[in-house]
């Protein structure tokens, strides 16, 4: 294999069987590239290096190229809970195939939500942009999901301010206004979805404040502290010291666990509506 498709392969792209024949390499050559495991068929005509991403694999196998939420999780942002292999093809876009089987066209009742607007074409690009995949979830998926993937971008550092106002300016207005409160205090994917929906109902609150001798993750008006905790195996002892001693500073305590926020959230949201109007958050 001469240097460009090596180069490509190398940088996680694929290359087409033309492109190889260009540069010198002959078809028994990449059979037995393909035979021996050093070249992987994806698509008919096409080649890979072996241990691409499964999801990224099989993107390309559609037609496209890893889309959306799939593509934010490859980019290593915390992603919520969703369905589906997610996709993007040009809008030109025909002859789809089977995400597991080349040889095979797209059925419609397959696993795969398609996006025919995506700006990342292949080879060159296998996985849509971070920008991109974040505004093409806040379609999909909708603003809280989107506010979760800006937070956690801007959290980790991969996005800046420039890089969110440019993606807001892509959003219509009814998802930008609920991104553009999107900032980098949100120590969890959790503790975002918290932020997102307690804006939704009108709740002001402060982030990472210093209570005493540590940071509590939400404080509502002076005293109702709300903690996010989303560890598998929450610590009962170390939780219930430091609500001893919030508790002797005058604090009141909310805790919520991941299924709260995942499953029961309607009930949690009542009860903070609940002690806000019982004038929980402030000082006696």
């Amino acid at each position: 294999m001469r240097a460009s498709c090596t180069t490509l392969l190398r940088a996680g792209g694929v290359v087409k069987t033309e492109q190889f024949l260009r540069e010198g390499t002959t078809r028994r050559e990449l059979s037995r590239a393909v035979m021996s495991g050093s070249l992987v068929r994806i698509r008919k005509g096409w080649y890979a290096l072996p241990g691409l991403a499964p999801a990224v694999e099989q993107a390309f196998r559609v037609g496209g190229v890893l889309a959306c939420a799939d593509a934010a999780r490859v980019h290593g942002l915390w992603v919520p809970a969703f369905r589906g292999l997610h996709v993007g093809v040009p809008e030109q876009a025909s002859r789809l195939r089977d995400r597991e089987r080349y040889h095979l066209r797209l059925d419609t009742s397959d696993d795969v939500v398609v996006h025919w607007s995506a700006a990342a074409a292949p080879p060159c690009t296998l996985v849509q942009s971070m920008e991109d995949c974040i505004v093409i979830a806040s379609h999909c998926q909708g603003a809280e999901f989107g506010f979760v993937l800006l937070e956690s971008a801007l959290r980790q550092g991969l996005l800046g301010t420039a890089a969110k106002n440019r993606l807001l300016a892509r959003l219509p207005t009814r998802l930008a206004v609920q991104l553009r409160w999107a900032g980098r205090l949100s120590e969890s994917g959790l503790e975002s979805m918290v932020a997102f929906r307690l804006r939704r109902i009108g709740v002001r609150f402060r982030q990472q404040v210093r209570v005493g001798a540590r940071r509590v993750d939400f404080l509502i008006g002076e005293v109702l502290v709300l903690e996010v905790d989303g560890s598998e195996f929450p610590e009962a002892d170390r939780d219930n010291r430091r609500d001893i001693e919030l508790g002797r500073l005058g604090y009141r305590i909310h805790h919520f666990r991941t299924a709260t926020v995942d499953t029961h959230w309607e009930a949690a949201e009542a009860d903070i509506l609940a002690a806000v109007s019982r004038g929980d958050h402030l000082r006696s």
